[in-house]
């Protein structure tokens, strides 16, 4: 008889004594070692006793005469040893993880000059039910003297009042820097990505707030057409541009200024395939959102950009209610007697273009400078397709101008 065939017989009478015990065995079946099916204590051990010796048989380790005989007490110091590995295991991960986590908040506290307070509890009193007339987005409403964030949390949401007053308090500076009212945002640093709050938000009396989660916010404005998603981004880089230019206007001055005006650098951009984040040079990635937002308005688009090869000529395209950001070259202008030096990056009148009303600010080439390359940036055609598309994205349209002209109600051109 072959080796198959005797192979055959010993499975079939395996099989037949397991029935005759009343115990059912699949001819396929194979001596298992997971104790998953224990039933009890007696059970635990005989599997147990079973699985070590499989293991001195496979490791050969029967062969040595000094190997301890295999006991109940030999069987639980195996169980307890093995238990304590575990817990070794675990114990070395969440240290490794601690240690990661402790790392990246040291890192973002250096990069920071407020503290790190991810821990800071949310207050029970503010409410939050989804927008009726917004979907996908939420209703919050805050009660007086309540903190909606606090300074130095994660920037994950934007806010827009419908009613009330927001306080915004930088506990750093030790005052308040601004007071915002209906139809105006803050948090908007969320849209470009999650930093951190440089100041606390405080309700000065019931507020209500219409919420949106940066990432949704995001998700939501690259569904749009290519006008409405240029007119608000260009916006929200004309603000933060529009930010750095007042705070340093702004700076208090020494007590005999020097006749000729300070001279101050706005940073420029650098302009890469925003599909391909590796193309941007390390030197430039710690402000990586600018550049990304930058190069999301004006990559591609050598067949839009204009040239202007004079002081008038670049004023000329922003009175006649156009916007521009700058591809190449570099432009001045002056404000609260300090000079603004701009190059790659710097956008102007995307917000006043929008309005329809004048941009106030006058360009000039520097000397040594013959021209300036620039794309245009039609703010009343994108307004008009921003306005077809959703409410929210008009809202958050309209109170970022507003917020970047310094005026307190809706422009005619906007309503």
């Amino acid at each position: 008889m072959s080796s198959k065939k005797t192979s055959g017989l010993s499975s079939q009478v395996q099989q037949r004594l397991a029935e005759a015990r009343g115990v059912k065995r699949s001819v396929d079946d194979k001596p298992k070692t997971d104790t998953s099916h224990v039933v009890d204590e007696e059970h635990g051990l005989i599997a147990d006793r079973v699985g070590l010796m499989r293991e001195r048989l496979k490791s050969g380790a029967y062969r040595d005469k000094s190997v301890e005989r295999i006991t109940d007490d030999l069987i639980l110091n195996e169980r307890e040893s093995k238990a304590r590995a575990e817990r070794e295991r675990e114990q070395k991960g969440l240290e490794k993880l601690q240690a990661r986590l402790k790392s990246r908040r040291e890192q973002s506290q250096r990069s920071n000059y407020f503290a790190v307070d991810d821990n800071a509890e949310v207050s029970q009193e503010i409410m939050r039910r989804p927008s009726e007339k917004n979907p996908g987005f939420n209703d919050v409403f805050i009660p007086k003297g309540e903190s909606l964030f606090k300074e130095g949390q994660v920037a994950d949401c934007i806010y827009l009042i419908d009613d009330g007053q927001i306080e915004i308090y930088s506990k750093a500076q030790d005052k308040t820097l601004a007071v915002l009212g209906a139809n105006q945002i803050f948090g908007e640093q969320s849209i470009l990505f999650e930093g951190r709050r440089s100041a606390s938000a405080i309700a000065r009396v019931d507020t209500r707030c219409l919420e949106v989660e940066g990432g949704k916010w995001r998700s939501f404005l690259d569904k749009q057409t290519r006008p409405a998603i240029l007119g608000f981004k260009a916006l929200m880089l004309e603000q933060v541009q529009n930010n750095f230019v007042s705070m340093e206007a702004h700076k208090p001055r020494d007590e005999e200024p020097s006749p000729q005006p300070d001279e101050i650098a706005v940073p420029e951009l650098f302009l890469f395939d925003p599909i391909d984040p590796l193309s941007l040079p390390e030197q430039y990635r710690e402000h990586r959102h600018l550049h990304t937002l930058f190069s999301e308005i004006a990559f591609g688009t050598e067949e839009q950009r204009q040239t202007a090869s004079s002081s008038e000529a670049l004023n000329k395209v922003l009175s006649s209610h156009s916007g521009l950001i700058i591809i190449e070259g570099n432009v001045e202008f002056q404000m609260n007697g300090r000079k603004f030096f701009c190059g790659p990056g710097a956008i102007f009148g995307t917000a006043s273009s929008m309005a329809s009303t004048d941009f106030e600010i006058l360009l000039k080439l520097p000397e040594g400078v013959e021209k300036v390359e620039f794309l245009p940036i039609d703010g009343m055609v994108c307004f008009a397709e921003i306005r077809r598309l959703k409410s929210a994205l008009v809202r958050f349209t309209r109170a970022i101008v507003m917020r970047i002209l310094g005026i307190k109600d809706l422009p005619v051109g906007m309503r």
